[in-house]
């Protein structure tokens, strides 16, 4: 092994959360052919610290046959969320590729009733990690090329539910400054056993319901759409922070602020 190489294994080894900050900004592919080199320990560590929805996309690109090995290296809670995003078939061919062990410990974790929290969450929806700068989250709010969402569920670098931000606040906050340092909402979590009928007789505001499994890996959110669905639905005016980015949305154009601004560059910055 090359001197270089031996000493980005020692970095994806000692600093997983800085590597997996920078491959953040390339593509599921050139993820893969990244860690690909690296031993299947070092890679899943710098997995599991990505983006649950982006560690979903580079299991799908990763090859057949080395899916498993890095599946098998993952905590099994981050595993088990990872593996519920994937299609049967992959899924199970992953499955069928671990030790006795790690795939019973999986298919016990992956045993949600069809009409249980976990069941329901969406895993795909869009979250950021509490070490990015707000620069580098309005960057990302801005390439996810949807709509954006009245508030953004933060995370640890365990995938772990920190709390909430609102678009406006980071538009009104120091570019500069980590999510983790902002005053992040507090948002209650559901846990993935909690059953439909007691999600549907909740009192439920226009925003999404943050669904965690008992070690509180994040496995996705309930939104507005499926609760009204499974019961009675009893809406509640918009929460003031909503408002709040709402008025800050329409007076200073999202859209052109993503548009104009260059990276380090602010009208808004209080640095």
């Amino acid at each position: 092994m090359s001197t270089i190489r031996t000493m980005v294994h020692i970095h994806l080894n000692r600093h997983p959360e800085e590597v997996a900050r920078v491959l953040e900004g390339f593509s599921p592919g050139e993820i893969v052919a990244a860690l690909q080199e690296a031993p299947a320990e070092s890679a899943a560590g710098v997995l599991a610290r990505l983006t649950p929805a982006l560690a979903r996309a580079c299991l799908v690109h990763w090859p057949a046959g080395g899916r498993s090995q890095i599946v098998e290296q993952l905590p099994v809670s981050i595993a088990a969320a990872l593996l519920r995003q994937l299609e049967p078939e992959v899924r199970e061919d992953t499955l069928s590729g671990l030790s006795d062990p790690v795939r019973a410990s999986l298919n016990q974790a992956l045993r949600c009733p069809a009409q249980s929290a976990g069941a329901l969450a969406d895993p795909s929806v869009l979250t950021l990690h509490s070490d990015l700068t707000v620069e580098e989250a309005l960057a990302r709010l801005s390439e996810s090329g949807g709509p954006v969402a009245s508030c953004v569920f933060v995370l640890n670098r365990s995938q772990r539910l920190v709390g909430a931000v609102t678009p406006g606040q980071l538009l009104g906050s120091r570019h500069a400054a980590p999510l983790g340092s902002l005053e992040l909402d507090t948002t209650p979590a559901v846990p993935s056993y909690a059953s439909a009928q007691t999600l549907g007789g909740r009192e439920a505001s226009l925003e999404p319901l943050a669904v965690v499994d008992p070690q509180g890996t994040f496995l996705g959110t309930i939104g507005a759409d499926t609760l009204k669905r499974l019961g009675p639905y009893k809406a509640r005016p918009p929460a003031l922070h909503l408002l709040t980015s709402l008025s800050e949305f329409y007076s200073l154009g999202l859209s052109e602020i993503f548009a104009t601004t260059r990276p380090g560059e602010t009208n808004r910055d209080a640095s």
